[in-house]
């Protein structure tokens, strides 16, 4: 058995093909603690997997504890109850969840001096790649912090890119990279739906796009996969894409930088949150573009 038992606070869709493919391997213990009691009984098969009912428990189980949460509030919250109870003596903290770099920092400095090691380390990808193991990770952190965590995010994923020691500096490649990716399904949505509506086939228009400089990772991955099919399950909301727009926002207002595209992206995601695509996912932006309601 390994000697690094695997902490989860939180067990939702992200989460749960990581625990999994982690139980599969048969080599660690496990720990589990989601406040909603039905993601845990959803794990409840694996004989690797020990799922608790508070986080204090599983903190003081694990020595390498992961969060998957989802956003900044929560992420604030799990720290601020673990430096109120007993620290553990030995933990590595790694907050895979997309939190922003403010967040980041102020874990980092309520934990300074508990022993507690906080590492950055969002990942992209999706849940599909979460369930093929082919995750992206970018860390930073303490180097010591990042050595302890590398090897199990090597379990779950592909790539591990170390972007530096501050903490925040993850965080903030994440949130470019997120709008990036964003942007770009919001402008293949828009190009698209025009292109239907003066009578070429979209699919047809997305082997255009795929074979000519206007390829991304919506026309290769996204719309194929999503929206061509009719699938609409990529497993991100139009909500969380408003959050993490948000939040790349904040680290150009950080870097004194006022960014147009990334503001008009965050504007026009608002709004189709606000007129009912909030809980939706965020693949159904093709349906917004071309004006169609919300049942």
């Amino acid at each position: 058995m390994s000697d690094i038992n695997v902490g989860f606070v939180g067990a939702g869709r992200m989460a749960q093909p990581m625990i999994r493919r982690l139980a599969a391997r048969g080599d660690r213990e496990i720990h589990v603690y989601d406040r909603d009691p039905r993601a845990g009984a959803r794990l409840a098969d694996l004989p690797a997997v020990t799922v608790h009912d508070e986080p204090g428990s599983l903190l003081s189980a694990a020595s390498l504890a992961i969060l998957s949460l989802p956003g900044p509030q929560a992420v604030e919250g799990t720290v601020s109850d673990l430096v109120a109870g007993d620290t553990p003596a030995e933990l590595t903290l790694v907050n895979t969840s997309t939190s922003g770099i403010a967040t980041s920092k102020r874990c980092a400095e309520r934990l300074a001096g508990t022993g507690v090691r906080f590492v950055d380390a969002p990942v992209s990808g999706g849940v599909v790649a979460a369930e093929r193991g082919t995750l992206t990770f970018i860390v930073s952190g303490p180097a010591a912090a990042v050595d302890v965590a590398r090897p199990v995010l090597g379990e779950l994923g592909e790539r591990v890119f170390d972007v530096g020691r501050e903490p925040g500096l993850a965080q903030a490649v994440k949130s470019a990279n997120n709008m990036l990716g964003l942007s770009a399904l919001l402008a293949t949505a828009e190009a698209t739906v025009v292109l239907a509506r003066l009578g070429v086939d979209p699919a047809q228009a997305i082997e255009v796009f795929n074979a000519s400089s206007g390829r991304n990772s919506a026309t290769l991955e996204k719309f194929p996969r999503e929206v061509l099919t009719g699938r609409f399950d990529f497993g991100f909301s139009f909500a969380a894409v408003v959050k993490d727009l948000g939040l790349f926002l904040e680290a150009a207002h950080e870097a004194g930088l006022d960014v147009d595209v990334a503001r008009h992206a965050h504007a026009a995601w608002r709004r189709a949150a606000e007129d009912g695509y909030g809980d939706l996912d965020c693949t159904r932006v093709v349906d917004y573009v071309a004006g169609a309601g919300v049942d």
